[in-house]
C-alpha cells in the first residue's frame, strides 16, 4: 500500500496509457473482458447457486470440549478426575494435608479453609480456589449439581477474596503465575455455575437466585449493564464452545468475566421502530461478572449478596472492583459468527445472486439493518455493499474495525441491504428515501446530534450509492437526458413522481464522510456489449422499472438520452458511456462534506494482467478508479472483490474515522438547532406539484 498524491496517481494513468496492446487483442477486448475473466464463471455459478439457495459459508465449529483455561496447570485425567497442579499438591504436603485430600478431599479443604481463614496466604488462597474447583468439576461430571455448583461458588469466592480483598492487598504478585491462575479459576467456576444455572433454567436476566454457597445462603442477582432492552436478551450461550472458522481475525480480551453470546429474543415492541432493524437471528456479545459485595463476612441476617452483571463489551472494557481499575475478558468474534451461521442470516448468502438476477425476490429485504443494539450515544458508520453482493462482504472489516477500542466505543455500524439489478441511480434514490425514514422513525425531531455525524462506507457501486447521498442533483441529471423541462414529461402520476426522485435531490445534510472503496467513478469497461447482453437476457428487472417502457414511446422527441427512462440493468448504468458520469463527477458537494478513496491493483504477475492496456484491480480500471476530487486516497494491492478487505484498506478507514473523530470533538461540525432541523425529504426543484 502507498499513499499517493492525486498528481502522482495521475501521472501513473498517463504513462501506462501510452504502452498500446496488439490490435488482435484490442478487439477481443471486450469480449474476452468477460468470457476469460473469473466473474464470468462465478456468474454462471452463481445462477446456479442462487437458485439451489445452497450455503456457502460457516463461521463457527463446535469443539468437542469446552476451552478451559486451567488445562496447563492442572492435570486433567478423565471427565471426572483432575488432579492438582505441583504448587497445590505442595502446599497440602506443607499442611500435612496430602493424605488428607487422598482419602476425603471435603475434609481436606475443610480443614484448608481454617488455616486461609487464620492466617490468610495467597498460595492458600489459591490453593484453596483450585481444590475447590476440581470438587465441582468431580461433582458436576456425576451429575450432581446441587454439589458441584456450592464447590464452583466456593471457588468463585475464594479466586474474589484474593484478588479484591484488603486482607490480600500486601500479598498479591502479579508477576506470579498464580495471580493469572487466579483469574482463570474465578472465570472458569464462573462459567461452570452459569451453565448449571442455565440447564436449569435460572439463568434469566432480571431475576434473583438463591443459592448455597459453602453452607452460606447466596443471593444472586442478575442485571444488564448494557445497552440492550432486558427483553432482548434471550438465552445465552457460551463463547469456550466454539472455534473461529470463516472470519479472517478472532478478536479478544483477557482480564475477569465469563465471555458469552446473547442471543437475540426477537422481541418485536411496536412502540420502538428500531427492533425490526434487527435482523433474526442475532447474538451480542456479553460478559458476566459477578460482583461479590461480602468476602468473608455475612450480612446481618446472614446472607450473602452478590450481582451478576451482564455487559456490553463494545461499550465497557473495563469496570470498577474495590477501587482499582479491572478489565473485562470478552470475545466480539465469536458471537458474531454465531449470528452469521443462523439460519435466517444464513440465507441471505444467497441474496447477492437473487439481487441481482430476481430482484423482486430480495425486494422485501432491502433496508438499513443493525447488528448490535442502537445506541444514542454513538455515530453512525453505514456500510454499503456493491453489485452482486450482500451486507456480509462487510463482516471482516466490521469484525476488524470493531476490535479497537477507541472506534467501537464511539461508533455504532449499520448496513444498507438492497437489489442489486436496478441502475445505482434508482438504488441511490431507495438509500435516500430508506435513511430519511429511519432518521424519521428513531429521531424525527433531529434531537440526537451523532446522527448528523453519518459517516457512509462503499464498496464497488455501494460508492456510488453513497455519493450521491451527498450532492444537489440540481437540474443537472435531468439535462443530460433531456432537451425540455420536466413539466413536458409524458407520464402516469407514480412514474412522473418516481423519475423525479430520481433525477432531483438535495444532499442529505446528516452525512459528514464518504469513504469508497474500489468505486468506478468513472464506469467500468466490464460494462461492454457482450456483459450487457448478458445482462439483459438473464436479469429480471422489478416490475416498476418495466413500466417506464411506455415513457419512452411518449416522449421520444424529449429525450437525448433514454437511460433514465428505459429499463436498464446495473450492468448497463455502470458503461463508462453513461452520460450520468460526467454529471457525478462535476457536482461539488457541501464543503462540510469530506471524501476520501482507496484504489486497488492488482499485482503486476496476475495471469489477469495480460489482458488489460492498463492498470486496475480486475473490474474497476484505474482511471476510473482514481478520484482526484477526494481528500485522500490510498492504494493496495487488492483484487475488486477483496479491496475492503486488504488490512491496509481496514486500516485506513480507521485512520479516516479517528480524523472524524477529532472533527467531531474540535466543533468543526456545529449542530444545527433542534427547532430548525426537520426531517430530511428528497425533493426535485420543480414545483411541488412534480412530486404529488
Amino acid at each position: 500500500m502507498m499513499r499517493a498524491p492525486n498528481e502522482e496517481i495521475e501521472s501513473v494513468h498517463l504513462v501506462v496509457s501510452r504502452d498500446p496492446r496488439a490490435s488482435e487483442v484490442a478487439v477481443l477486448r471486450p469480449f474476452l473482458l468477460w468470457a476469460c475473466h473469473p466473474a464470468f464463471f462465478l456468474f454462471l455459478l452463481g445462477v446456479i447457486l442462487g437458485a439451489a439457495g445452497c450455503r456457502s459459508t460457516d463461521y463457527l465449529a463446535v469443539r468437542k470440549e469446552p476451552w478451559n483455561p486451567l488445562e496447563h496447570s492442572i492435570e486433567f485425567v478423565s471427565s471426572q478426575k483432575a488432579r492438582p497442579s505441583k504448587r497445590t499438591r505442595q502446599l497440602l504436603r506443607r499442611y500435612d494435608l496430602e493424605e488428607t485430600y487422598e482419602t476425603d478431599a471435603a475434609e481436606a479443604l475443610a480443614r484448608l479453609r481454617e488455616e486461609l481463614e487464620r492466617e490468610p496466604e495467597a498460595e492458600k488462597a489459591i490453593a484453596f480456589a483450585e481444590l475447590a474447583y476440581i470438587q465441582g468439576y468431580r461433582k458436576d461430571a456425576l451429575g450432581q449439581d446441587s454439589e458441584a455448583i456450592n464447590w464452583y461458588g466456593s471457588s468463585v469466592l475464594a479466586a474474589y477474596q484474593y484478588l479484591f480483598d484488603p486482607r490480600y492487598d500486601p500479598l498479591r504478585n502479579p508477576y506470579d503465575p498464580q495471580f493469572r491462575k487466579a483469574c482463570d479459576l474465578y472465570n472458569k467456576s464462573l462459567e461452570s455455575s452459569l451453565r448449571i444455572l442455565r440447564k436449569q433454567g435460572r439463568f434469566v436476566v432480571g431475576t434473583e437466585q438463591r443459592l448455597d454457597n459453602a453452607g452460606r445462603q447466596c443471593r444472586l442477582r442478575i442485571v444488564p449493564r448494557g445497552a440492550w432492552k432486558p427483553e432482548h436478551l434471550g438465552r445465552f450461550e457460551f463463547v469456550s464452545d466454539y472455534d473461529v472458522r470463516g472470519l479472517r481475525n478472532h478478536y479478544t480480551t483477557y482480564g475477569l468475566g465469563v465471555p458469552l453470546i446473547a442471543v437475540h429474543a426477537d422481541h418485536h415492541d411496536a412502540r420502538d421502530p428500531i427492533d425490526r432493524r434487527y435482523p433474526k437471528g442475532l447474538a451480542f456479545p456479553a460478559t458476566a461478572f459477578l460482583r461479590i459485595h461480602q468476602t468473608h463476612d455475612q450480612t446481618a441476617d446472614g446472607v450473602v449478596v452478590a450481582d451478576l452483571e451482564l455487559y456490553d463489551p463494545l461499550v465497557s472494557t473495563d469496570l470498577m472492583v474495590a477501587g482499582r481499575r479491572v478489565p473485562l475478558q470478552s470475545d466480539i468474534t465469536v458471537p458474531l459468527g454465531y449470528s452469521l451461521d443462523s439460519p435466517s442470516l444464513k440465507e441471505t448468502q444467497r441474496f447477492a445472486t437473487l439481487g441481482l438476477l430476481f430482484p423482486d425476490d430480495v425486494e422485501s429485504y432491502r433496508g438499513i439493518y443493525l447488528l448490535e443494539p442502537y445506541d444514542p450515544n454513538k455515530i453512525p458508520v453505514l456500510l454499503v455493499h456493491g453489485l452482486w453482493s450482500t451486507p456480509l462482504t462487510w463482516i471482516d472489516m466490521f469484525n476488524d474495525l470493531r476490535a479497537f477500542p477507541e472506534i467501537r466505543t464511539r461508533y455504532q455500524f449499520w448496513f444498507y441491504m438492497y437489489p442489486t439489478a436496478k441502475p445505482f441511480w434508482e438504488s441511490a434514490a431507495a438509500l435516500r428515501e430508506d435513511l430519511a425514514a429511519l432518521r424519521a422513525e428513531i429521531d424525527p425531531h433531529h434531537l440526537q446530534p451523532n446522527l448528523d455525524q453519518m459517516v457512509l462506507v462503499g464498496h464497488s457501486m455501494g460508492g456510488l450509492l453513497s455519493r450521491m447521498q451527498v450532492i444537489d442533483s440540481g437540474d443537472r441529471f435531468w439535462a443530460a437526458v433531456a432537451k425540455g423541462s420536466f413539466e413536458e414529461l409524458e407520464a402516469a402520476p407514480e412514474v412522473k413522481q418516481h423519475i423525479a426522485q430520481v433525477a432531483f435531490f438535495r444532499a442529505n445534510p446528516s452525512i459528514r464522510r464518504v469513504i469508497t472503496l474500489g468505486t468506478p467513478h468513472r464506469g467500468s469497461e466490464l460494462a461492454n456489449d457482450v456483459t450487457e447482453w448478458v445482462a439483459r437476457n438473464v436479469i429480471r428487472l422489478p416490475k416498476t422499472l418495466l413500466w417506464r417502457s411506455q415513457v419512452i414511446r411518449k416522449n421520444r422527441d424529449l429525450f437525448k438520452s433514454s437511460v433514465l427512462v428505459q429499463p436498464v440493468t446495473s450492468i448497463d448504468s455502470l458503461s463508462p458511456d453513461n452520460p450520468f458520469f460526467p454529471v457525478l463527477n462535476a457536482i461539488e458537494p457541501p464543503t462540510a462534506v469530506h471524501q476520501h478513496n482507496v484504489v486497488g491493483l492488482v499485482e503486476e504477475k496476475s495471469w489477469w494482467k495480460w489482458l488489460e492496456d492498463e492498470p486496475s484491480d480486475g473490474v474497476v480500471p484505474f482511471w476510473s478508479a482514481h478520484w482526484k476530487e477526494a481528500e485522500s486516497e490510498i492504494v493496495v494491492t487488492a483484487d475488486h472483490q477483496n479491496i475492503h478487505r486488504h488490512p491496509r484498506a481496514i486500516l485506513e478507514v480507521r485512520r479516516i474515522l479517528l480524523e472524524h473523530l477529532q472533527d467531531v470533538d474540535s466543533a468543526a461540525y456545529p449542530v444545527r438547532p433542534a427547532a430548525l432541523s426537520v426531517p430530511h425529504r428528497p425533493a426535485p426543484p420543480q414545483p411541488a406539484t412534480t412530486l404529488r
